[in-house]
């Protein structure tokens, strides 16, 4: 059954420091943080700083397995300060797409919408 993750927070969908490097370890995925302030890291792919290659945690696909694990593994320590991130399982084949509000998101499937015939 395919397990999606979502925010059920306002704020964004957002790691902790501790669950992406988690993350990247087990995507095998070398990364270097580095502490900009009090709270954020930027995260640098191979350690490579001046051209660019950035590692955003907010681009990985929500059915990322190893996304999955990291959540799964870590609970509510995969939550940065502003997310409160949850896993839905849907059935293999449903078609479904992630609604978002605010940051907080919710899982809308296709027999969740009402619809209207023109």
């Amino acid at each position: 059954m395919p397990k999606i993750a979502y925010n059920t927070n306002h704020g964004k969908f957002s790691l902790s420091h501790e669950a992406i490097m988690f993350y990247a370890k087990l995507a095998n995925i070398n990364i270097v943080p580095i502490k900009n302030s009090e709270y954020s890291y930027d995260y640098y792919v191979n350690g490579i700083i001046d051209d660019g290659h950035y590692f955003y945690h907010y681009n990985i696909e929500r059915t990322d397995p190893f996304l999955i694990e990291t959540i799964e593994q870590l609970g509510d320590k995969a939550n940065c300060f502003n997310s409160k991130i949850k896993i839905k399982y849907l059935p293999e084949g449903t078609k479904y797409f992630i609604n978002g509000y605010g940051g907080y998101e919710t899982i809308v499937t296709e027999d969740d919408i009402i619809w209207k015939i023109a």
